[in-house]
């Protein structure tokens, strides 16, 4: 995955056009419109995000074309397009992301697709955090959960887990936020994808800031809720301060400006 190698992107951009031009040479369109997505995603890690929204758009439009010759191909022109949403994100455009992630879940809807459709939920969930709506956010999170657990959601990922535990501590729910802090690590640790690594420090920043405030008034003479409270603490021995650091890294690497401007102060 290009987001799990933060020395290859000049190598990355190589490959994918070496790759559009054998499968120009080749004609053939499908091999053309994987590479320039891959060509897309590799400027998008180099922070090149008009070129990058350009190259992924013109992906798009490739499998666009597939269509019209009877042979449609519905989750490449989505796979573009989500990266485009992302592109958005992380230039701050949230409402534009969130637009663009909302058009792809009702592509999906309406064609039948279920790949794809619970990651293109968990970054809907993501832009609308982002913006402030824990409410659009949460509604996004969990059809994205129930999807992944129904096993109707094609790809899962770890970012509606690492928002779900957000929520979760902010209720109150530290038994539920546990639970979605320990399978947002077992799917992003692993494979270090570092847009998914930077959601997920975030939400541990976000987790062990509650945590720090102590157990809430009328909390503590519940045993199990107690019990929750230190168990999620043991979860995230480092001070909130540690995450966000880790957080504000990522974000700078990559170039995500609503996460660079939530933990502006933990820059140097």
């Amino acid at each position: 995955d290009l987001h799990s190698f933060p020395t290859r992107r000049s190598s990355d951009l190589v490959v994918g056009q070496e790759m559009l031009f054998v499968a120009r040479e080749c004609g053939d369109i499908l091999c053309q419109g994987i590479a320039k997505r891959f060509i897309g995603v590799a400027l998008q890690l180099q922070g090149d995000f008009d070129r990058a929204e350009t190259v992924l758009q013109e992906s798009s439009d490739l499998f666009v074309q597939m269509g019209y010759g009877g042979h449609p191909h519905t989750l490449g022109v989505l796979a573009a397009q989500s990266y485009i949403g992302e592109i958005r994100h992380w230039r701050g455009d949230l409402e534009g992301a969130l637009r663009t992630f909302r058009e792809c879940i009702d592509a999906c809807v309406s064609s039948g697709l279920s790949w794809g459709l619970g990651l293109f939920c968990s970054k809907a969930g993501n832009a609308a955090f982002d913006m402030g709506d824990r409410e659009l956010a949460g509604k996004y999170v969990h059809k994205s959960i129930r999807l992944f657990e129904k096993g109707q959601g094609g790809r899962s990922g770890s970012i509606a887990h690492s928002l779900r535990a957000i929520l979760d501590a902010e209720a109150g729910a530290y038994a539920r936020a546990l639970s979605a802090m320990q399978a947002s690590e077992n799917l992003c640790v692993p494979i270090q994808k570092r847009s998914w690594m930077a959601v997920h420090y975030t939400a541990c920043y976000c987790v062990k800031k509650e945590l720090e405030h102590g157990l809430p008034r009328g909390f503590s003479q519940s045993e199990s809720d107690a019990e929750a409270y230190e168990a999620l603490s043991a979860f995230l021995p480092e001070p909130s301060q540690a995450y966000a650091q880790k957080a504000a890294a990522l974000a700078k690497e990559l170039h995500i400006a609503p996460k660079l401007l939530f933990f502006s102060v933990f820059l140097k």
